[in-house]
């Protein structure tokens, strides 16, 4: 299966994003990956330049205490949240006339388990928030037919490191690229 992986670069007070270290990580084991800024213009375009198998999303949680595994997307923005630009969406909505949320394809529940057996704590979640994770997760679920997986990473800390997040993206994309390719 041809995956794409992406990540974040740094954002507001966050002067280092685990998301863009998990995106490096995955380009060393061999993956596509893009890390964007935290922009909503550039996230509107993103999904739109390749065709993939599917995606692997990571995004930053600093409130998070553990690796989360996010099941929905939904079409909508908070619109007191700015990017990096200052700039904000003049609409409600990502997309008119769009569907209200869009679940993954692929088996979270599994994944979960995959992480849980290998000792990395994690947790499943109907709420990506409605930043850029959000709105970046929704348009890869659009883009690849439900065949997107967006992780919210928890910031680095004594219970969360750079050694936890790379065994968490090995094990993530092994198991990735192990699921049937799309009929692109």
């Amino acid at each position: 299966m041809n995956i794409l992986v992406t990540g974040f670069k740094p954002w507001s007070t966050h002067g280092l994003n685990p998301s863009e270290t998990a995106a490096n990580f995955a380009a060393n084991l061999g993956f596509p990956t893009h890390v964007f800024p935290v922009s909503y213009p550039v996230i509107d375009e993103a999904f739109f330049e390749k065709t993939f198998d599917a995606v692997l999303l990571f995004g930053l949680s600093a409130t998070r205490e553990e690796i989360t595994l996010e099941r929905y997307a939904y079409n909508e923005f908070d619109k007191t949240l700015l990017d990096v630009d200052g700039l904000c969406p003049d609409r409600d909505i990502i997309e008119p006339n769009g569907p209200k949320s869009l679940q993954t394809s692929l088996p979270v529940v599994a994944l979960s388990d995959t992480l849980l057996s290998q000792g990395i704590p994690n947790h499943i979640s109907i709420d990506p928030g409605c930043y850029l994770c959000n709105d970046a997760y929704f348009h890869a679920l659009r883009r690849y037919q439900g065949k997107a997986l967006f992780v919210h990473l928890p910031a680095f800390g004594e219970d969360f490191d750079e050694s936890d997040l790379k065994r968490a993206v090995a094990i993530l994309t092994e198991a990735l690229k192990r699921q049937p390719s799309s009929d692109r």
